[in-house]
């Protein structure tokens, strides 16, 4: 717990040093994942272990400029493989700098969408895996680290002046696991299709 709170004290303090220009809130979604083997026809497939998840966790947005928000989540989400007693727990660190590419005749088209803003942005998500095997005889645990590159688009929409409903759509990937040449076991899941919803509130 210790080491936990340690590595998430980064996060609490740049959200509190700037609470004015922040929105924090509570995330959850669904995740899909994939196996990318390498290039051409027939490399990209549905994992052979699990490929669904479910993502929960807790968010910020700071404002950076009128274009630019920094965006901050702590997403928590178990894994299983498909036949075998391994349960792997995630914990994804996700920071992500969107740029706002709003269409400003959309709100004129359409009204009810005046408010609604869009983002699209770059993300990078370093992951803590903590592996636990259940066997008859055993109880092995491991922990391990990844890190995931991504992009987004999302849409911050209005309730009130200071509620708001944030849809993200999140596509991420390990690069170079594609140049990887698999012999004996099953390809890791190297990609990664998101949607989240959050509430977030206006600090």
């Amino acid at each position: 717990m210790r080491k936990l709170l340690f590595i998430l004290l980064p996060f609490i303090l740049t959200s509190c040093s700037l609470h004015a220009q922040t929105y924090v809130g509570i995330k959850h979604g669904i995740s899909l994942w994939l196996t990318k083997t390498g290039y051409g026809r027939g490399s990209l497939s549905f994992s052979e272990r699990q490929t669904a998840a479910y993502d929960k966790g807790i968010t910020s947005r700071i404002t950076l400029s009128p274009k630019f928000v920094l965006e901050e989540s702590i997403l928590y989400y178990t894994y299983k493989e498909t036949g075998i007693n391994n349960a792997e727990n995630v914990l994804e660190l996700k920071n992500s700098i969107q740029y706002d590419v709003t269409y400003p005749l959309l709100g004129y088209m359409f009204p009810i969408l005046k408010h609604t803003k869009t983002y699209v942005g770059l993300s990078i998500a370093p992951r803590i895996h903590m592996l636990r095997s259940s066997e008859e005889l055993t109880d092995n645990k491991e922990t391990f680290y990844s890190c995931l590159l991504g992009f987004s688009y999302t849409h911050i929409i209005p309730l009130s002046k200071n509620l708001f409903v944030q849809s993200q759509y999140t596509f991420e990937m390990k690069p170079l696991d594609n140049h990887k040449i698999y012999t004996g076991n099953v390809p890791l899941d190297n990609r990664r299709i998101s949607w989240n919803t959050s509430l977030i509130f206006k600090l």
